[in-house]
């Protein structure tokens, strides 16, 4: 390996990340000209062989994925003491960035997220890989809006390892299931109370459970009931509320058995809570138009004259400006259904690309741009990918 490249092929641009296991390099693959992300192991990891083995072996089953919702794997590699895997280029922010910078999320945009989540992880389960550390680090979100998990293998090298790394895993602490804090086995349920952790910082801003010290933050997860969401945000819905109780349940028996599940149940609790935004938008315009002809009180001519170029302005500004509206989610609904959201807030589908996807109906919405919960003006097109099914 010379300064800028590995294995002759991948040349190492930028570093775009680090964090206590890697170093994320953009980079770009000479041999079929695109720009990828190159994952280098730090040499406490690279050192330890039954480390490297584990994890060369998780990434190669991943590397067998393609769903849209899992950031995919290229190529694994080592180079001298140089190990390395070669990923998507996902051009985007972490979950975790968007988290501090917005929340706490609108329930439609969370819902989102969780939903694409749980698409990603389902599709990793069918195939009998669980990921084990799902957190907004690991959860990727594309300038188009579309949700994408990472790091799965990773974590299964970490907890098999024989060495331990001591802080390099301390910030998935707070999104430990109780048997992970245990040190017990795991299953498809671990991932899902996970994804309920997640769920419950982007409505709320907080995790679930904080301390001092990341043992005493285990010990919370093993022996402390979460607390309510809705005491945090009285803005999330009951429903929702229950969806992160039941995700995040100590008993993995009584969590959703399933990511597609918990999916299924989101996607309902999600189209309920979309119709009120609306219809609280329309009724707040009223008052001001009223409290605007209340003030003209200087004869009838004055008000002809005021209402005439009001209404002309009011025509213009809304041709030219448009009304603020909320993007709703439509990720997963069907066209029709689709664009009537859509209509109910005067935007207009834009559809950029179909796509085969076996998880994903033909003639549903895959993603959609900008994402679910953004604030645009009416009249805006918001840019979709259509399923041509499996």
């Amino acid at each position: 390996m010379d300064a800028t490249t590995l294995g002759g092929r991948y040349e190492l641009l930028e570093i775009i990340g680090e964090g206590g296991m890697s170093t994320v390099y953009k980079a770009r693959d000479r041999v079929l000209d695109r720009i990828v992300a190159v994952k280098i192991l730090r040499s406490e990891f690279a050192s330890d062989k039954g480390f490297v083995e584990k994890f060369k072996s998780e990434a190669l089953a991943v590397a067998s994925f393609s769903h849209p919702n899992i950031v995919n794997i290229y190529d694994v590699g080592q180079e001298n003491d140089v190990h390395y895997i070669v990923m998507e280029f996902v051009d985007g922010k972490t979950l975790k960035e968007i988290i501090r910078e917005q929340a706490p999320l609108s329930v439609a945009q969370a819902v989102n997220i969780a939903v694409g989540v749980c698409d990603g992880v389902h599709h990793a389960h069918e195939k009998g890989i669980i990921h084990r550390d799902i957190k907004p680090h690991n959860i990727l979100i594309t300038e188009q809006g579309m949700v994408k998990v990472a790091d799965f293998g990773i974590a299964r090298a970490i907890s098999t390892s024989t060495i331990t790394y001591g802080k390099n895993i301390v910030g998935s602490v707070h999104y430990f299931s109780p048997e992970q804090a245990r040190g017990e086995g795991i299953n498809r349920t671990t991932d899902i109370y996970s994804i309920g952790c997640v769920l419950f910082e982007m409505l709320t801003g907080k995790v679930p459970f904080n301390a001092d010290s990341p043992i005493t933050v285990a010990l919370r997860h093993i022996h402390d009931e979460p607390p309510s969401p809705r005491s945090i945000n009285p803005d999330i819905p009951e429903e929702l509320e229950a969806i992160i109780f039941k995700a995040m349940a100590k008993d993995p028996g009584k969590r959703f058995q399933s990511a597609q599940e918990m999916r299924n149940t989101l996607l309902a609790v999600g189209k309920e809570s979309q119709a009120a935004p609306a219809a609280l938008k329309t009724s707040g315009n009223l008052p001001g138009k009223k409290k605007r002809i209340s003030r003209l009180g200087w004869g009838l001519i004055a008000v002809a004259l005021v209402g005439l170029f009001s209404g002309m302005f009011y025509m213009m500004a809304g041709n030219l400006f448009g009304q603020e509206v909320v993007v709703p989610a439509i990720v997963g609904m069907d066209i029709k259904q689709a664009e009537s959201e859509l209509d109910k807030l005067d935007l207009v589908m834009n559809i950029v690309a179909r796509q085969a996807d076996e998880k994903v109906p033909a003639d549903a919405i895959i993603s959609q741009d900008p994402i679910s919960g953004r604030k645009v003006k009416s009249g805006r097109e918001i840019n979709v990918v259509i399923s041509l099914g499996a």
